[in-house]
């Protein structure tokens, strides 16, 4: 089957979901295309890219230059080029929004262009790049059907100051809508989702890449902690470094490592540096998958202190929860979006979000149950084997795309 992946960003090292979806497409023997908004902004790169040679199956949105005149000057260069190749597929991008916006829709449709009738499906990664194809649809430059895969920030902080309505169209366009969590299928019903077009498939991962092993509550030395994710509002760890410096852990030997990139960094580091953390904390930016599992591999528990932000985004699944889960990581996190079912009996520690104090408290008594964490181990990649191995997820989206292709 020939399918266009839509996304954001790519590569993005923080979205390995969207790298084992694009590999395991390929494994298979589809011919897969990535159709970004722009290259990934992060300096690391999953070896994967260049092995698969996934570069050059990616297609960016063209950039206009700058200023009016030029992009007047641009932009009918290349209409020029369309309209003597395809007159009828331009007339039909005018008339399919408003004529202020036509421009616009030009340079979206012009990755599309040459390809478009050859794709059998489309699957776009989050609902604002579903969004983004509705011209092209209503233009007839694309005519596959179109799956879209909600994510969480495309239904809670992208909404803020948007109408209640927002995605009715692509709810009306799009032939499946898939969700990875009870939490996010929920969320999409109250936004006007139709339930027939609701598809539950949760994110999964290749448990081979991490290796397993029993953890036991160490006791001769330091308590190694990890946490993964991009650091913004939602993922909450400024409450993990504040549960560090609670009576409860402060006396501990405990130190912990943070992976990941985002808009907080400089001001976690500073609260960490105000709180006397001093080297107890590391912030190792983004990094590749290897790295991640070297240091899942060496850690002691994983914790994951996620909360409700100012605009509603929480973790609606968590992929990096079934990593450590995997790797045999005892898991403590906080009891909201999507957390609470995918790690379910294997939790270690569900505690309510933004209270450093229970998350403290809760982390110091896991210390203290070394009977647990053997059990704990055994139950995370039981889990993990049993609900989220990501070759079941991709059978059960090929199932989807085939039920698609056959109704259309």
């Amino acid at each position: 089957m020939r399918i266009a992946l839509v996304v954001t960003e790519f590569p993005a090292v923080s979205q390995t979901f969207v790298l084992d979806h694009l590999s395991g497409l390929l494994a298979r023997g589809h011919a897969v295309d990535i159709h970004a908004r722009r290259p990934g902004r992060e300096s690391a790169e999953h070896p994967e890219i260049a092995r698969l040679g996934l570069r050059a199956r990616t297609h960016y949105l063209p950039v206009p230059p700058h200023g009016r005149s030029a992009v007047w000057r641009d932009a009918l260069r290349r209409a020029w080029r369309q309209l003597l190749g395809h007159p009828a597929r331009l007339r039909a991008l005018w008339r399919a929004g408003p004529a202020e916006e036509f421009w616009s829709r030009f340079y979206a449709a012009l990755p599309f262009w040459t390809q478009s009738q050859n794709y059998q499906l489309l699957h776009a990664h989050s609902g604002q790049n579903g969004q983004r194809l509705l011209p092209l649809y209503s233009a007839g430059l694309l005519r596959a059907p179109l799956v879209v895969t909600f994510h969480g920030h495309d239904v809670h902080g992208y909404l803020q100051g948007r109408p209640a309505n927002f995605y009715a169209p692509l709810f009306a366009r799009a032939a499946a809508l898939v969700v990875c969590s009870e939490f996010m299928r929920a969320r999409l019903l109250a936004l006007g989702a139709p339930a027939a077009k609701l598809r539950l498939i949760p994110n999964g991962i290749a448990p081979e890449r991490y290796p397993w092993r029993p953890r036991t509550a160490p006791r001769e030395r330091p308590v190694e902690l990890l946490s993964v994710g991009r650091l913004v509002e939602f993922k909450g760890l400024k409450y993990l470094l504040s549960a560090l410096a609670e009576p409860a852990l402060a006396q501990r030997p405990l130190r912990l490592q943070v992976v990941g990139e985002g808009p907080l960094r400089a001001a976690l580091e500073a609260q960490a540096r105000e709180l006397g953390l001093g080297e107890r904390v590391r912030f190792l930016g983004a990094q590749p998958r290897e790295a991640v599992q070297a240091l899942m591999d060496a850690a002691d528990l994983y914790v994951a202190p996620v909360v409700i932000d100012a605009e509603g985004n929480t973790e609606t699944q968590g992929v990096a929860l079934l990593e450590a889960l995997a790797c045999g990581l005892p898991v403590i996190a906080s009891a909201v979006g999507g957390i609470p079912e995918t790690l379910g009996e294997a939790a270690a520690g569900l505690v309510p979000p933004g209270e450093p104090a229970a998350l403290a408290a809760a982390i110091a008594k896991l210390l203290e149950e070394a009977e647990r964490w053997p059990v704990l181990s055994q139950a995370g990649r039981a889990r993990v084997d049993a609900h989220y191995r990501n070759q079941a997820w991709l059978d059960r989206l090929e199932q989807l795309y085939n039920s698609l292709n056959t109704k259309n």
